[in-house]
């Protein structure tokens, strides 16, 4: 296995020592490798299972006191330029990192990386030596690095970090506090079409106003017509009601019943009535008068 070290620049984030940056650029490299994608997929998956951080060395020297720092293996990744890591320089406990981290800021320090190549192999084209698979165990802050296309990515002050962490306590806090739902809106009047409703009406008069005008069609050929007059009831009771209506009830009073007079009771007795009649007849046949 071939054992060497890559160089790549580097970007300070703040002044706690934070950083990130392009380690390992996929373009072909001052001593003739190229890393294809995907090289870093195996170690980046050890590194995260195993829990611990990646080292940061001085220029690749494994000395304790060469450690000026560490790597989070969460935040490795390989993107579209190659791989990139995220770390912290120790400013507090090593001056060789606070010198490291000083040359860092003014642009003259990158970083590198150790590895071991366990798979590659060699253009004949062109000879380029491919690098397919490596692992990882190291990266250093150097003076120089061995890809000119690595790059600085972001670079934050110390207050634009105070500023993120306000942020973030504030998006917690308002996570916490329940929402409320809004009311619901209240439901809207219904807006009355004037010229609609008027239309309406205007139809419901011609429609009883052409009843109106049957009606009294029909009333017109009924007159004429006497039979189909006298046939139709409603008519005799219609007639009956003007006519009570007109003679102040007296029409509908039954007509008083006709009495026959009483002859007058005789005042002389049937004997003398048979004998006054007997007389007159005799004073008739006599010519004469009986008084």
């Amino acid at each position: 296995m071939e054992r060497s070290t890559k160089a790549a620049t580097v970007t300070a984030t703040t002044e706690l020592g934070e950083f990130t940056a392009i380690a390992a650029a996929y373009t072909v490299d001052r001593v003739g490798d190229q890393i294809i994608p995907g090289a870093f997929a195996k170690t980046i998956a050890h590194w995260q299972a195993s829990g611990k951080r990646v080292p940061l060395h001085w220029d690749h020297q494994g000395e304790a006191h060469n450690v000026i720092g560490s790597l989070d293996p969460a935040n490795m990744k390989e993107v579209d330029a190659g791989l990139q890591v995220s770390g912290r320089v120790d400013l507090e406990n090593s001056e060789t990192a606070r010198e490291a981290w000083r040359s860092m800021k003014n642009g003259s320090m990158s970083l590198s990386f150790g590895y071991l190549v366990t798979q590659a192999t060699k253009r004949k084209s062109d000879g380029i030596n491919e690098l397919r698979e490596i692992d990882l165990f190291e990266v250093s802050i150097v003076p120089a690095p061995a890809n000119p296309d690595t790059r600085i990515l972001s670079m934050k002050s110390a207050a634009e970090q105070r500023e993120e962490a306000a942020r973030v306590e504030r998006e917690v806090e308002e996570a916490l506090i329940p929402d409320v739902p809004e009311a619901p809106p209240a439901p809207e009047e219904p807006e009355i079409d004037l010229a609609h409703e008027l239309q309406e009406v205007k139809a419901q008069l011609a429609e009883m106003r052409e009843g109106f005008e049957d009606l009294r069609k029909k009333a017109e050929v009924a007159d004429k017509e006497p039979q189909a007059r006298s046939a139709d009831p409603l008519r005799k009771q219609a007639e009956a009601v003007a006519l009570e209506f007109a003679s102040d009830g007296q029409s509908l009073r039954r007509p008083p019943k006709t009495v026959e007079p009483t002859p007058p009771e005789p005042s002389l007795s049937l004997r003398e009535l048979k004998q006054r009649t007997r007389d007159e007849m005799l004073g008739v046949l006599s010519g004469g008068t009986i008084e």
